[in-house]
């Protein structure tokens, strides 16, 4: 089954028939992480032998998920793919949303069947929290500190966004409290990249962006504050 793409200002959608399909969880918290595997991914499903002219997945090819600008581009497609294919996860996509670089969010079956997530296993984290990636590598080796990269403005105002949405829908109060990192449960994880772990002011700008979000204050200001916080980094 392939992911669904939906834009931050069609977010209602989502309540809608095919993009649910059961009965909403409960859930306590939003899981932040980073994801930077289209690299990896393409080269162990080429180890794998399952990328090349011949396979029948040769549109999963390295060059197909970066760009001559080193961009990601329809990475969630690939790290989907990877997570059925080498992590043997039937439901594939193991975040319920995952946030392109250009902003627009992407989902798949855990969602629209609201199965048990496979982004955090610890302290029960699958069950019990909403796991959200943005595309990048925000700090995930602290000896290549020169690799590392920054949200974009765009991945930044759908975070916000799809945020409040949720907050409001699984009655999630905006507190620091609630905005958990994998690497608050699994520290051994970088996760969602030490730019961003070892900075508490930026979980608080981003509590903040969702609570003003969902009162209906500026997005894109709030969006432009927390950005220009995290290029700062």
């Amino acid at each position: 089954m392939a992911l669904y793409s939906i834009h931050r200002d069609e977010l209602d959608k989502l309540l809608e028939s095919p993009y649910l399909r059961a009965k909403l969880r409960q859930m306590r918290y939003l899981c932040w992480h980073h994801t930077y595997q289209p690299r990896q991914n393409a080269f162990m499903m080429s180890l794998l032998g399952l990328t090349g002219s011949g396979s029948w997945l040769s549109a999963f090819r390295l060059n197909d998920y970066i760009s001559p600008d080193g961009q990601y581009k329809h990475a969630f497609d690939s790290i989907d793919t990877y997570h059925r294919l080498v992590r043997g996860w039937k439901n594939g996509l193991g975040y319920y949303f995952g946030i392109e670089g250009d902003g627009v969010i992407r989902f798949g079956k855990r969602w629209t069947n609201q199965l048990v997530g496979a982004h955090c296993k610890e302290d029960s984290m699958n069950v019990i929290s909403v796991g959200i990636a943005l595309l990048g590598d925000f700090g995930g080796d602290k000896k290549e500190k020169d690799k590392w990269e920054k949200p974009t403005l765009a991945q930044v105002k759908s975070a916000l966004a799809l945020g409040a949405f949720l907050c409001e829908l699984y009655n999630i109060k905006p507190i620091a409290d609630n905005m958990h990192y994998h690497h608050d449960h699994a520290p051994y994880k970088s996760c969602p990249g030490y730019t961003i772990i070892e900075r508490p002011e930026i979980r608080s700008l981003l509590t903040l962006g969702i609570k003003n979000t969902m009162v209906g204050r500026s997005l894109d200001k709030n969006a432009k504050k927390l950005h220009e916080l995290l290029s700062n980094a």
